[in-house]
């Protein structure tokens, strides 16, 4: 008798035509999870317990009643595969395809040049960022055909000015360079919450390799996605699922899906990254949560086990962020409810271009701030839980909770 080993297992994620019917074998795209230990998903079942009274003075047997799924996976953040796909569905919406390039300078009276400073962008001509190339900020950028200092690296949008003509970047990835009349533009594709959601479900198999045996759980809606970044680590993810139903596989019949894809860019780490916080270049910054969750639940139905689908509705975004005390700046902040925007841009090693993932939070406030009166070691050390909500459109900005960048394609 083979007994599974705990790591040599698949966990696969397709996107479901119908709700609850399992994807077909050769769908895709079909990615591969790549997770961390993890809970993985479990069928439940109601119990309904008997209430009659007997006379052995012993409890009649339960019986086992309506079905639904439940579970989470956990993973280490990477560019591109199931990561994507987790996020647009718990974003609830699309990806914007990338736009390589969104314009190319030609001399000519519309783009005539594009000139840089470490931290800025200066377009020339009559267009403009926002009203005629749709540019907004959080967007993540990068410029091509200008030279070594300036070629495909990649940085957020932290603002652009009242005339719609310069970008001020999230720190000072960039350098000087003067007015040039051949360089292109390009934006990262994007994910933001749209005003009509659109609702994923999707099959997932979790199949034991040793004993060739898979469970598809079917119907899963994806109802919570966390985010971490704290230095010396590496940057985590965790998606919760709720579903409809699991069909359990035999042999000759697993795995369902044959031909699933995984992504192999190294892991994202938060030593490297770009962060932003009320306007300025983040710093000092000690750990970066966020928790996207969406409120979901099944209902019994008379005559079948199987609910007819997950209902998701309410998404809330919360988080903490930690940082070393450096002064009051951040009790002014939570005193007077201030809003303001937060972002994390995390980058793949190596040279440019470099993978990218990217998070921007256009309207948050600090709910509240914890820090302790004094310690033995180290610096005092501040929490500030933090809570977001849907920007009310403005020029140069998305109407969204968060937006989400990628370079994948």
């Amino acid at each position: 008798m083979t007994i599974q080993l705990a790591s040599d297992v698949s966990v696969r994620l397709v996107r479901e035509s119908t709700t609850g019917t399992a994807a077909l074998v050769g769908a895709t795209p079909c990615h591969v999870i790549r997770m961390t230990d993890s809970p993985g998903l479990e069928l439940k079942r109601a119990q309904v317990q008997s209430k009659e009274l007997r006379n052995d003075l012993t409890s009649t047997l339960m019986r086992l009643a309506g079905k639904s799924v439940d579970g989470s996976y956990n993973g280490e953040l990477t560019v591109g595969g199931a990561t994507d796909m987790i996020i647009e569905s718990v974003m609830r919406s699309t990806w914007v395809a990338a736009s390589t390039p969104k314009f190319t300078c030609d001399a000519g009276a519309a783009h005539t040049s594009l000139a840089f400073t470490a931290n800025t962008v200066t377009l020339a001509g009559t267009d403009t960022w926002a009203t005629t190339h749709g540019v907004r900020v959080g967007d993540v950028c990068y410029c091509g055909a200008v030279g070594a200092t300036i070629d495909n690296i990649k940085f957020m949008v932290a603002s652009i000015d009242a005339t719609d003509k310069i970008i001020t970047t999230v720190g000072s990835p960039l350098a000087v360079v003067g007015a040039d009349t051949n360089a292109t533009f390009n934006v990262l594709k994007k994910v933001t919450t749209p005003t009509t959601p659109t609702r994923y479900s999707h099959t997932i198999e979790q199949y034991d390799e040793n004993t060739d045996l898979s469970e598809l759980y079917l119907g899963c809606r994806v109802t919570g996605f966390r985010l971490s970044a704290k230095p010396g680590e590496m940057a985590t993810w965790g998606a919760t699922f709720m579903g409809m139903d699991r069909t359990i596989l035999v042999v000759g019949t697993s795995p369902w899906f044959t031909t699933p894809t995984t992504t192999t860019g190294l892991g994202l780490i938060a030593d490297d990254s770009t962060a932003w916080f009320n306007a300025a270049a983040a710093v000092n910054i000690t750990g970066f949560d966020l928790d996207f969750a969406i409120g979901a639940t099944t209902l019994p139905i008379l005559g079948t086990f199987v609910s007819p689908d997950v209902f998701d509705n309410i998404m809330t975004v919360k988080g903490s962020i930690t940082g070393a005390r450096t002064g009051s700046a951040n009790d002014t902040l939570f005193d007077a409810e201030t809003e303001f925007n937060l972002g994390l841009l995390l980058q793949e090693p190596g040279d440019v271009p470099r993978g990218a993932l990217g998070v921007f939070l256009p309207r948050v406030k600090i709910a509240s701030l914890a820090k302790p009166a004094g310690g033995s070691t180290g610096p005092k050390i501040e929490t500030m839980a933090i809570e977001a909500a849907v920007k009310v459109a403005a020029t140069g900005y998305d109407a969204t909770i968060a937006n989400f960048t990628s370079s994948a394609a």
